[in-house]
């Protein structure tokens, strides 16, 4: 198993001494490792095969002299992030999400990255509240006044106010006064 020139005496078919020689050259093996990382929603091909669980993985392949080159794999999964929350706005509000003003209930995805460099999948539930409108007509005496708005009203004419309604949200009153 060492290179060099080996020497060997035998006897030929008359009965003499043949001399054998014996040039012997040994070529080397190659060892690679390397280790990898990836993101748990990705996969590394290695040895044919595409990975993505975290270990140790092997591979003979042949080297430039024709000899065995041992190929070590270190593979490194890192956790992607999924995170998901719920929102409820008013009907006449928006809400920023993944760079678009959102107005409408629904769900809603984006993907950043986490704080190791792989995905993180942010899902939003947007809900709306209504918002509500009344409307209602009163009519007085020219004598008398009615309170509407923290004010007694006395001349005919439309009057606004805006409260908040059972859902928190705007609830936009109406008063026409006659």
């Amino acid at each position: 198993n060492t290179t060099g020139s080996y020497l060997d005496t035998l006897t030929n078919y008359l009965g003499c001494d043949s001399i054998l020689t014996l040039n012997l050259t040994v070529k080397p093996i190659s060892n690679y490792s390397y280790n990898q990382t990836i993101c748990s929603n990705q996969t590394y091909l290695f040895n044919g095969v595409n990975r993505n669980t975290a270990g140790i993985y092997y591979d003979t392949l042949i080297n430039y002299v024709g000899c065995d080159s041992f190929v070590t794999l270190t593979l490194f999964v890192k956790p992607i992030s999924n995170y998901s929350y719920n929102h409820t706005i008013c009907g006449n509000q928006t809400y920023l999400f993944n760079g678009v003003n959102r107005n409408t209930a629904g769900t809603y995805y984006d993907t950043l990255t986490n704080y190791i460099g792989c995905d993180s999948f942010v899902t939003l539930n947007l809900f709306i509240n209504l918002v509500t409108n009344y409307t209602f007509n009163q009519t007085i005496c020219s004598n008398q006044s009615y309170l509407f708005n923290g004010v007694n009203r006395n001349t005919a004419g439309t009057y606004y106010d805006t409260l908040i309604n059972y859902a928190g949200c705007d609830s936009f009153v109406t008063l026409n006064l006659s």
